[in-house]
């Protein structure tokens, strides 16, 4: 008999937490002090859910992609000195994470954003006191990074848990990625951040549902009230 869920893992920025504002901000003053050709909100948004330098170099023409190194000092700066401002969680955020905890499930929070900010992000705006485990990447340049297996494995050892009773629940390609590479139960996707619903049912690995907002997510996939 096939588990039912008893774990979800949530992506972090355009799942649980808007941070495209700042993010943007600091991309596009880094690529005016490099030189570079500034990029829109939506554009921007299209890009987000790699690891930095892979980012980087799609945003940096050919001629450039020697400064890669140098780019993501300069932006990791900049985000360091203005983190917080126009960081905002996404409706919902907190309601779902509530609601799955009192229902009993182990929630974590799995994302590509280093440790150190998503820890940041996730005590400012008050989900961390709603989840049992985050986990970031330890280096952008080095290390695990979704959606490879072996980082998946280990989110799911800090958890305690098996990925056969384990749902994922992202915007991106990379997240759907995540639930078929890493052998996991579901996969679930939310159009609040990188991706249109037609895009991520185009995906190569496919979600098991795609929900417009957490609201849905939560009522419709796992029966909260």
């Amino acid at each position: 008999m096939k588990k039912s869920i008893d774990t979800v893992l949530f992506d972090l920025d355009g799942t649980l937490i808007d941070h495209l504002p700042a993010i943007c901000r600091c991309y596009n003053q880094t690529l005016r002090e490099f030189d570079c050709e500034e990029r829109s909100l939506e554009e921007m948004r299209k890009l987000i859910g790699p690891a930095l330098p892979e980012i980087v170099a799609m945003l940096l023409p050919e001629k450039k992609q020697t400064l890669v190194g140098d780019f993501c000092r300069r932006f990791r700066a900049l985000m360091a000195a203005t983190y917080l401002d126009g960081l905002s969680a996404m409706p919902g955020a907190a309601w779902i994470l509530e609601g799955l905890t009192n229902a009993g499930k182990k929630v974590a929070i799995f994302t590509n954003k280093l440790q150190a900010h998503a820890d940041l992000a996730c005590n400012a705006l008050g989900l961390s006191r709603h989840v049992g485990v985050i986990l970031g990447t330890e280096s952008e340049n080095e290390g695990l990074h979704k959606p490879d297996p072996a980082f998946t494995a280990k989110v799911l050892g800090k958890v305690g848990t098996d990925a056969t009773s384990t749902a994922m629940v992202g915007d991106s390609h990379i997240d759907m990625a995540v639930g078929a590479l890493g052998g996991l139960h579901a996969t679930y996707g939310v159009t609040t951040g990188t991706n249109t619903r037609e895009e991520l049912l185009a995906c190569p690995h496919k979600p098991s549902a795609v929900c417009e907002n957490l609201f849905e997510l939560g009522r419709n996939i796992f029966g909260l009230p």
